[in-house]
């Protein structure tokens, strides 16, 4: 039995999916008992942008595809990721496209949910650029 192109797909999202689990340190939320005047302690944007970046260097591609950053919003909105920054301790500045119009916005990254795909490289999705991943100070 071979493997085809759709199951190496979801065997790289599934490993790249493991690789953001190992890079986050704490969970997103504390869920223990809390202290009156405690604060949920949530994970820093540095450590999301360091996630995204270990799924994305863990994906073998194969010739004829390509890595594709997808953010959700909980509007329903999403946008293919060319750059994204950890802004402030909570906050990505995204640089990308919805609909082939370029943006940049400032999101919360609570309310982003992202897809790391791959895409084949055809006339109507030519190749792209690597995505850019980078944390302040870089």
């Amino acid at each position: 039995m071979t493997i085809g192109d759709a199951e190496l797909q979801t065997i790289a999202a599934q490993r790249a999916f493991n690789a953001i689990l190992e890079n986050v340190q704490r969970p997103l939320f504390t869920r223990t008992p809390m202290e009156p005047n405690q604060v949920e302690r949530l994970i820093p944007s540095e450590q999301v942008i360091e996630g995204l970046q270990a799924a994305n260097s863990s994906m073998q591609v194969p010739d004829g595809l390509q890595h594709v950053l997808t953010l959700l919003l909980p509007t329903g909105v999403a946008i293919d990721v060319e750059s994204i920054m950890a802004a402030g301790d909570l906050g990505l500045l995204v640089d990308g496209t919805i609909d082939g119009n370029e943006l940049v916005m400032y999101v919360h990254h609570t309310q982003a949910q992202f897809i790391l795909r791959l895409e084949e490289i055809t006339e109507e999705s030519p190749q792209r650029d690597a995505i850019g991943f980078f944390k302040l100070g870089e």
